[in-house]
């Protein structure tokens, strides 16, 4: 999943020229909970929830360069609100599984672009 995410996002950010700023990933799941979980990152790409206290410009790291960042939260947080490119992580959860209305709230987030991943689930022996 983060490797695909990060791939996507590079593919659009390098080669399509969206910025980063105008790209939001939402899940099922919170930040701490997602694959992202470790170190918050998807390839050079901080991820920060919308009510990070944190500016939103990019910062200067330890090394010299700049981190970019994108936001990452969940359908619920984020309704109501768009960017131009939503990519959707369509993560199924036995404890909260996904409405069609959770659905058309995250597809309905994208002005222009709407990325799905999804990983197919292994397959009952």
């Amino acid at each position: 999943m983060v490797r695909l995410v990060g791939e996507r996002i590079d593919r659009l950010v390098d080669n399509e020229g969206i910025k980063p700023d105008r790209i939001a990933i939402i899940s099922t799941r919170t930040l701490k909970h997602s694959p992202f979980a470790k170190d918050h990152r998807v390839g050079r790409f901080q991820l920060l929830n919308l009510d990070d206290s944190r500016s939103w410009k990019s910062r200067t790291s330890r090394g010299g360069g700049s981190t970019a960042h994108l936001v990452f939260d969940t359908l619920d947080r984020f309704k109501g609100l768009e960017r131009d490119v939503v990519i959707l992580l369509d993560l199924p959860s036995d404890s909260r599984p996904i409405t069609s209305r959770h659905r058309y709230a995250a597809a309905s987030r994208a002005k222009h672009l709407l990325v799905v991943i999804r990983l197919e689930p292994p397959e009952a022996p």
